[in-house]
């Protein structure tokens, strides 16, 4: 019998590819400013994290004040992530930095507490605080300008964001989570992504047309999907 090897050479072909399509937008001018963006993104969400680690007695006091049921239950799952679990820990990232309703996020934080100085940081930290959950489909992708068109499915608005890798790829026929930020011009997703097939959600879109999306939503989702064979396809999408 002869040995198969033809997908990891079709990986290796689309990866050089791939490496190709980023290395062409690298030239962009609106590409050089996302990457910047995206490192931005980066080391501010880093420092928000690591002063939150380092400063539990904020959650301490606002938890005394303001303990309900639905907080310690936020709290709970919270706690019980994996943190060297991709997908755990882009979520558990997500429900710190951003508002959410139930703690108090560290991009609201550092804007109260006046822990960002620079013009930039403020209005990256404002961005973050403006940015939003929704689940969408890529309806449009533009591989020479970088750009992916999505709509998104609870409110049946259309955006272009920028996705070096999902531009490179042929349209997927899926749904994906995403949380999406603007500066600047620039839309993007942030990474935590969560990707469904689209008759796994036929009844959840009806139950949250026109409604935001707080962590409760998305923990079931999260829920229902990470076990079993769904673990593979909920990791197998990443964006650059």
């Amino acid at each position: 019998m002869k040995e198969k090897k033809p997908l990891k050479a079709n990986r290796e072909i689309e990866q050089m590819l791939l490496n190709m399509h980023t290395y062409r937008l690298g030239m962009l001018p609106h590409i050089k400013k996302y990457r910047k963006i995206r490192q931005l993104h980066q080391t501010l969400g880093q420092k928000m994290i690591d002063f939150y680690h380092e400063h539990p007695e904020i959650q301490i006091q606002r938890s005394i004040n303001e303990q309900t049921e639905k907080i310690r239950s936020f709290l709970y799952h919270l706690e019980r992530f994996d943190l060297d679990d991709r997908l755990d820990s882009l979520y558990y990232f997500d429900s710190i930095l951003y508002p959410n309703g139930f703690i108090y996020d560290m991009s609201s934080y550092f804007l109260d507490a006046h822990k960002v100085r620079s013009e930039q940081n403020i209005a990256f930290a404002k961005a973050m605080q403006e940015s939003y959950l929704g689940m969408f489909e890529i309806i449009e992708n533009n591989r020479e300008e970088g750009r992916i068109k999505i709509r998104n499915l609870l409110n049946g608005k259309e955006i272009e964001i920028i996705d070096e890798r999902l531009s490179f790829l042929p349209l997927p026929d899926k749904y994906f989570l995403w949380r999406i930020i603007e500066f600047e011009g620039i839309c993007f997703q942030t990474g935590f992504t969560m990707m469904f097939d689209r008759f796994e959600l036929k009844e959840w879109l009806k139950k949250h047309q026109n409604q935001d999306l707080d962590f409760f939503d998305v923990y079931f989702l999260y829920e229902k999907f990470i076990k079993g064979k769904n673990i593979n396809r909920i990791h197998s999408y990443r964006s650059y």
